[in-house]
């Protein structure tokens, strides 16, 4: 790759032959002396504005910029807090609604036990009358044969009878 030639100088020096160029490195001193003094590509025709004045000029579009970022920072920031309280309410409303499910399922849980221990309850009664039943039935012939034989042995006894 060949080297370029060094762009042209935008010097205000009206004799460009009065430079020369030795090396690349002089160059290279050349254009960033350039860049970093802005006096030298003003016109001499016109006065170059004060720096203060330049600075102040800035310092004022920072202040107008940061004011807008601000607010529109705030808009941002109101946005997002309205955001939330309707996330929030919408939360409490389906907070709310599953509270009113959960006390729905509670007692509809709460009836089924109810029926189901009834039901229960009414397998049990039937299940333990009749052998209450039957025990009370068998102690009733059980009274009722020993009190008859017990009559008959004392009718037999009190008529002499060997039994």
């Amino acid at each position: 790759m060949t080297p370029r030639p060094p762009p042209p100088s935008l010097s205000p020096d009206p004799s460009p032959s009065s430079r020369t160029y030795s090396s690349r490195s002089s160059s290279t001193r050349s254009t960033q002396s350039t860049r970093s003094n802005p006096d030298l590509f003003t016109p001499r025709s016109t006065s170059p504005t004060p720096r203060c004045e330049m600075a102040q000029i800035t310092l004022h579009q920072r202040e107008v910029a940061l004011s807008k970022a601000t607010e529109e920072f705030s808009l941002e920031k109101a946005a997002f807090i309205l955001e939330k309280r309707e996330l929030q309410l919408q939360k409490d409303e389906w907070a709310a609604a599953n509270d009113n499910v959960k006390q729905a399922w509670d007692a509809e849980v709460q009836r089924k036990r109810q029926e189901t221990r009834d039901a229960w309850t009414k397998v049990a009664v039937f299940f333990l009358a009749i052998p209450v039943m039957t025990l009370g039935v068998t102690m009733l012939l059980v009274e009722a044969v020993g009190g008859w034989r017990i009559l008959v042995w004392a009718v037999a006894t009190a008529a002499g009878y060997r039994v």
